[in-house]
């Protein structure tokens, strides 16, 4: 109910966020730079902000998803129970919300910063 009451926000498209792929179905990335560890992506206080801010550019339908599955965690059949849908579409959403995530998050992930 907490999710449900907040108030209303501009949102990005999910479009815009999903990653490009060519005729071939290879996904076409823009030249990111080396990869950073995971030690250093975390070790960060800035970089939890960022991946505070990135979910909340998530559609609110998405970002629902998110949030119930990967941060509250709750599983696929508790998450489409709360929120009153197949847990097909619990699947689909949180599939696409994740991709949208790791697209915001490339900067941060690669060394770009923000």
């Amino acid at each position: 109910m907490k999710i449900r009451a907040r108030t209303r926000r501009r949102e990005e498209p999910l479009d815009d966020l999903m990653p490009e792929f060519d005729a071939q179905g290879c996904r076409l990335d823009q030249n990111l730079g080396p990869l950073r560890s995971v030690e250093e992506i975390v070790a960060t206080r800035e970089s939890q902000e960022v991946v505070r801010r990135a979910i909340e550019k998530l559609p609110e339908k998405y970002r629902t998803v998110l949030v119930l599955r990967d941060l509250e965690g709750y599983n696929i059949e508790e998450t489409a129970t709360i929120l009153e849908m197949p847990g097909g579409t619990v699947k689909t959403r949180l599939h696409r919300a994740r991709a949208a995530l790791k697209r915001l998050l490339e900067p941060l992930i690669y060394g770009g910063g923000e």
